[in-house]
């Protein structure tokens, strides 16, 4: 900025220091407070070039600076995590497993890179919580076994794909929140209506990209 520009924009320099030749223009400035009619003064020195182009401006005091040029808020905090995926993710544990076996199916290996590829569109994984279950037929500690095992064996393909063993927890509930409630006296469709309770269940948290 020139001079010129700088008289026009300011004024006169309080301190009658002339238009030509000089390096330095210094003016003040009285700014109210928040307490009524009471202000400050602060002193701004501008220096200029042998061109009489403004090189530098200087407060005093200093802390004057913050007057026109106030701190910036804060950055925003990170958005926090979101549920990933929104609702939690039941597989069929018939789709994952043979009969009575927690060794995961070649359609239950498919059914885990899915999850995968959905793990890996978060942009940071928090935490992925897997969760067996079984149906109610058989006895309870059985059942608790095989979901418990069931929960691992999901866990364990997640680990081998990629995601950090840390971050995945896995939980066997046996019988626990049936999602249908069944009473054929007939064995093999009581077995067939109870299959949405053979599950096993994945919900986790990640930060949105």
């Amino acid at each position: 900025m020139s001079k010129r520009q700088l008289y026009t924009l300011l004024g006169t320099p309080h301190f009658n220091e002339g238009m030509w030749g000089v390096r330095e223009w210094n003016y003040l400035f009285n700014f109210r407070t928040a307490q009524g009619a009471e202000y400050f003064t602060c002193q701004f020195q501008v220096r200029f070039d042998g061109k009489g182009i403004a090189q530098a401006g200087y407060w005093k005091p200093e802390s004057c600076a913050a007057v026109l040029d106030p701190p910036r808020p804060p950055a925003p905090p990170a958005p926090p995590p979101a549920p990933l995926p929104e609702h939690p993710l039941r597989l069929s544990a018939d789709a994952l497993f043979g009969f009575d076996s927690a060794k995961l199916s070649a359609e239950g290996q498919q059914a885990v890179q899915g999850i995968l590829a959905q793990v890996r569109e978060a942009a940071q994984v928090q935490s992925i919580r897997v969760t067996g279950y079984t149906a109610r037929i058989g006895s309870a500690s059985y059942n608790q076994a095989l979901s418990q095992r069931r929960a691992d064996a999901v866990r364990a393909a997640l680990v081998q794909g990629g995601v950090p063993a840390a971050s995945i927890s896995a939980e066997g509930r046996g019988a626990a929140e049936p999602i249908v409630q069944c009473e054929q006296r007939n064995r093999r469709e009581l077995i067939a209506c109870l299959a949405p309770n053979r599950r096993v269940q994945i919900a986790g948290m990640a930060h949105p990209r």
